[in-house]
C-alpha cells in the first residue's frame, strides 16, 4: 500500500476524500486541501480553508466538490471557498461553512450551512442568490437536487427533511421525523 502524504502530519476527516482525475483531494482536521498524487501518496499541493480567527472546528469533513476548473470547499464552521486549481489560489469566500458536500447546478453551488441555512451562490464570483434560513435548531447533515422538480432536498440531524425550492428558495414542505418514521418511542 501507499501511505498518502508521508511528509505531512495528516489528520484527515474520513468523509472528506475525492478521487479526481488530478489527483487525491484530501480535507484535514486542521483546515487544509491537500492534492496528493494517487501514484505514490506525496502531497502536490496544499490550500489552508480559512475564515474567522479563532475558529473552534476549522475541520474539513465534507467532500469537496470538484469542477473542471476549480473547487468548491468548505470547513466545518465558518467559510466556503472556491479554489481555482491551475493558480491554486482561493478566487471567492462565502462566510458560511458546513459538513455537508456542496450541491452544484447550472452555474450556481448550493450549501447546507453551519448557520442553519440553505445557501445559492453564484459559482463564479461567489455572490449570494438567496439565502433560506431553516425551521430547525439541529445541525444540517445532507443535501441532494431533484433538479426536474426543482426541490433541494436537505435533511438535519433530528432526521427533519425540508424541500426549498431551487429557483426562489422557498420553503415547499417540511418533514418531520416523527412522520417519516425515522424514530420512536421505545418507552
Amino acid at each position: 500500500g501507499v501511505r498518502l502524504a508521508p511528509e505531512v502530519q495528516l489528520r484527515l476527516a474520513s468523509t472528506s476524500l475525492v478521487l479526481h482525475e488530478r489527483g487525491v483531494l484530501v480535507g484535514t482536521n486542521d483546515g487544509n486541501l491537500l492534492l496528493l498524487d494517487p501514484k505514490n501518496g506525496q502531497s502536490v499541493w496544499r490550500q489552508s480553508v480559512t475564515g474567522d480567527a479563532g475558529l473552534r472546528f476549522p475541520a474539513i469533513s465534507a467532500p469537496v466538490l470538484a469542477l473542471s476548473d476549480g473547487i468548491i470547499v468548505s470547513n466545518a464552521e465558518s467559510v466556503t471557498q472556491r479554489i481555482n486549481w491551475d493558480a491554486r489560489s482561493t478566487e471567492w469566500s462565502y462566510g458560511t461553512g458546513s459538513v455537508v458536500q456542496p450541491k452544484y447546478d447550472e452555474g450556481t453551488v448550493y450549501v447546507a450551512g453551519s448557520d442553519g441555512a440553505l445557501h445559492k451562490l453564484d459559482v463564479r464570483t461567489g455572490q449570494l442568490r438567496w439565502k433560506k434560513a431553516l425551521p430547525t435548531t439541529s445541525p444540517l447533515v445532507a443535501l441532494t437536487l431533484l433538479k426536474k422538480q426543482d426541490i433541494a432536498l436537505v435533511a438535519s440531524a433530528n432526521g427533519s427533511v425540508f424541500a426549498v425550492r431551487m429557483t426562489n428558495g422557498e420553503l415547499d414542505s417540511v418533514s418531520e421525523a416523527s412522520t417519516l418514521g425515522l424514530y420512536r418511542d421505545w418507552e
